[in-house]
């Protein structure tokens, strides 16, 4: 049993470095640039699919992420919601705190940026 425990432990803390690291990088602006959201929503969500051109837009919720990257009202919000999750999500999971809250949202979050993304044509992961 303490082996099992020790995997968890060890994948939650893993799991939390990953989203701490993105979380940081975008707060701190490791990339030399600040953050924004704005350019994936707009540019990055055609998706893609085994045999269709690269340009052809795939995703179906495609017009949704560019309508959030074009309201420039709410890419502050989404900008700032995306960083302070990361970072919230990462804390939690390294220091074991709301653990299954913040698995949840993590698989949330990362969900969303799956779905935002849908790029299959390398499979399905």
């Amino acid at each position: 049993m303490a082996s099992k425990a020790r995997g968890i432990f060890l994948f939650r803390v893993i799991l939390g470095y990953g989203f701490l690291f993105a979380g940081l990088d975008k707060a701190l602006a490791l990339g030399g640039s600040p953050f924004s959201a704005a350019g994936f929503l707009k540019f990055a969500t055609g998706g893609s699919w085994p045999g269709v051109d690269a340009k052809t837009i795939v995703n179906p919720t495609h017009g949704f992420w560019v309508s959030l990257g074009n309201n420039t009202a709410l890419m502050p919000l989404i900008n700032d919601l995306v960083v302070v999750g990361e970072l919230a999500i990462g804390a939690c999971l390294i220091l074991g705190l709301a653990t299954r809250f913040s698995g949840i949202m993590g698989a949330i979050l990362t969900g969303l940026f799956y779905v935002a993304n849908w790029s299959f044509s390398t499979g399905l992961v």
